[in-house]
């Protein structure tokens, strides 16, 4: 057996994975530093740098409507998941 490898453009319409989630809760996606260590801020729901625990600014951190949305939105995410889970079985 041989195989090959494929190598495919990536496709510029195409979204990335985390577009369609920042769509639906109306968000901008961002690559926000820390100002102490400056290392990526992945969660922007938690008011500390998961790295140096120093306080985030609230510049950098979802509002409290944004915050709500991504609690709503896990919620049901999750409720889908059990759902799916029990339909499974």
């Amino acid at each position: 057996m041989s195989a090959i490898a494929l190598k495919s453009l990536p496709d510029r319409n195409a979204s990335r994975p985390g577009q369609l989630l920042l769509q639906r809760l109306g968000v901008e996606p961002s690559l926000e530093r820390c100002p102490c260590c400056n290392s990526i801020i992945y969660c922007r729901r938690h008011d500390r740098c998961g790295v140096c625990e120093e306080m985030l600014p609230a510049s950098i951190r979802f509002s409290g409507v944004e915050a709500a949305k991504v609690d709503r939105l896990l919620q049901v995410e999750r409720k889908r998941h059990r759902a799916w889970l029990s339909k499974s079985e």
